[in-house]
């Protein structure tokens, strides 16, 4: 029954940490249409020119130490040492809130210097002056976040995200319409202290549910705790945050690979230097946001395993390790399989209905099979993390950049951007591949392996020809995309859940954690299951009695 429940709690962190990350991301990418009419073309390429330089001095100043804190709290609570798990926290909130302060200042004082010598226009000077506060507000949040995440709580972390994502935006508007009449560069100042207001209230939310538990739980946090000491868990939590931090960054190299190799290489293959360019924008602007969608749940699922497998693992409670690790792998699969399989088939008509570009489509159809495996890299990332093999993704990764440049550097001028796509496929599969022999490595063959993969699989199988005859259906009876797309997309996923509900790959446990609609959803999936399995079972039990 305790295993149930834990299992019912995994699963809803996950969904409500997906959930509000998914809300985040759709009022991330909505507002960039009202603002752009708001302040123009100009107005955005300030602020475009803030965001780069804050996420990269961010990146630096929280450098993996959150996914570190919600380790150690998981394993200290799961051990019985609260305090030690409060001072853990402590010891971290003080290294963010001094790493923070110290990038913001910096970002401050030198934003007249990165404005002029690296955005080369110097009225960038004012959107970065507003948006170096944020740093430290957020650094010091991600502290909080990954305290909570080591409870096992993902509702905190959720709320505060939602949140600040609601008072940025709106700050946003109001600052920029406020300010518009002093000129594009104010405009674009407020616009981007947006992220500070938005830190603010996330920051002041996790504070209040924090004290409220400490008051709560009225724990002795100076309590004497021999296993905690302040230099020993300082130098555990850099200990772990470092590689975390260093396989944080390879994500961005890769990008910076495209970048800097494609277009020359489709150049290399004939294309014109226009022509590169529209390729490449095909790939990096539309093809890999989409492939980058589904994995909302697995960076989700990954964030809610570290301290999941951390605590288990601490306990040295092997067997609940290898049933977790057998869950979040069918969860994964249960996710990344269906949108692979819709992408590819899909891939033209989705390109055409969002981006008004059937080219987009071209490269989608390569990179598709990629959300598999980016979706297991990211879920066996989170394993490892949790078992405290922190550089065996960081290794792993490096690995699937290196075979990345690789084929990228041969297949892009003989295959064009399909080349290029099908090297991050190749990269990712690497990756994944190695980090997933290493999962098995630590923790033995997980329950069920073959379910894991070979239900979604053929469930995803199926759906794919109804999404692609849905499509076709629908586009010659109504000649329409945005009909015929929304609607294969919606049968191709009601067949996906059917299939693997009469194939047992769907279980009612699985749905019941869902937050609001799971437990109903559960209810019918199971009284289906019992109409399907047990009806023949029950009416000769009722005959008998």
């Amino acid at each position: 029954m305790e295993e149930k429940d834990e299992k019912r709690s995994f699963i809803k962190g996950t969904f409500v940490l997906a959930i509000a990350q998914l809300i985040s991301k759709v009022l991330g990418a909505v507002y960039r249409i009202p603002l752009y009419l708001l302040i123009g073309s100009e107005g955005i390429g300030l602020v475009q020119m803030a965001y780069p330089v804050y996420s990269t001095v961010l990146a630096l100043s929280t450098a993996g130490i959150p996914v570190a804190i919600s380790k150690v709290v998981a394993e200290k609570l799961a051990k019985g040492h609260r305090a030690g798990a409060y001072k853990a926290f402590q010891v971290s909130l003080g290294i963010l809130a001094v790493t923070g302060a110290s990038f913001s200042l910096a970002l401050f004082l030198s934003a007249r210097y990165v404005a002029e010598t690296v955005s080369k226009d110097p009225r960038a000077y004012y959107p970065l002056l507003a948006i170096s506060p944020a740093i430290f507000f957020v650094a010091v949040m991600s502290a909080f976040r990954g305290f909570f995440q080591g409870q096992q709580d993902m509702v905190p972390t959720a709320i505060s995200q939602v949140l600040e994502q609601i008072l940025r935006v709106g700050t946003m508007f109001l600052l920029a319409f406020l300010l518009m009449d002093r000129g594009v560069e104010y405009a674009a100042a407020g616009a981007t202290f947006g992220a500070v207001t938005g830190a603010i209230g996330g920051l002041a939310f996790l504070y209040i549910v924090y004290r409220r538990r400490l008051d709560l739980s009225r724990v002795a946090v100076y309590a004497p705790d021999g296993d905690s000491s302040v230099i020993g868990l300082l130098k555990e939590i850099i200990a772990l945050a470092i590689p975390i931090s260093l396989a944080s960054i390879v994500m961005p190299i890769i990008q910076l690979i495209d970048m800097a190799v494609v277009p020359g290489r489709l150049q290399a293959g004939g294309a014109s230097v226009a022509q590169a360019t529209t390729m490449y924008g095909q790939l990096s602007g539309g093809a890999i946001p989409l492939i980058n969608l589904p994995t909302v749940f697995t960076a989700a699922l990954a964030t809610s395993l570290v301290p999941s497998i951390s605590s288990a693992f601490a306990l040295r409670n092997l067997r609940l390790v290898s049933h977790r690790v057998a869950l979040a792998t069918r969860l994964t699969m249960i996710m990344v399989l269906p949108s692979a399989f819709g992408l590819l088939v899909l891939a033209e008509p989705i390109g055409g209905f969002l981006f008004d570009d059937p080219g987009i489509g071209v490269p989608l159809e390569m990179l598709a099979p990629g959300v598999i495996f980016i979706g297991l890299q990211m879920t066996t990332s989170g394993i490892l993390q949790g078992l405290g093999r922190t550089t065996v993704p960081l290794k792993t990764l490096s690995t699937g950049a290196v075979t990345k440049l690789f084929f990228t550097w041969f297949l892009t001028p003989r295959l064009g951007i399909r080349g290029a796509a099908l090297s991050s496929v190749a990269g990712f599969f690497v990756a994944s591949a190695l980090n997933y022999a290493a999962v098995l490595r630590y923790t033995g063959r997980p329950e069920d392996l073959a379910g894991a993969f070979l239900k979604p699989l053929f469930a995803s199988a199926v759906m794919s020809f109804v999404a692609r005859a849905s499509h076709v259906r629908l586009l010659g009876l109504t000649g329409r995309g945005w009909i015929s797309v929304p609607g294969a997309i919606v049968a191709a996923v009601l067949v996906y859940l059917a299939v693997l509900t009469v194939i047992g790959g769907l279980k009612p446990s699985d749905l019941e954690a869902i937050p609001r609609v799971g437990p109903a959803m559960s209810r019918t999936l199971g009284r289906l299951l019992d109409k399907r399995i047990g009806g023949k079972k029950g009416k000769k039990g009722r005959g008998e009695g």
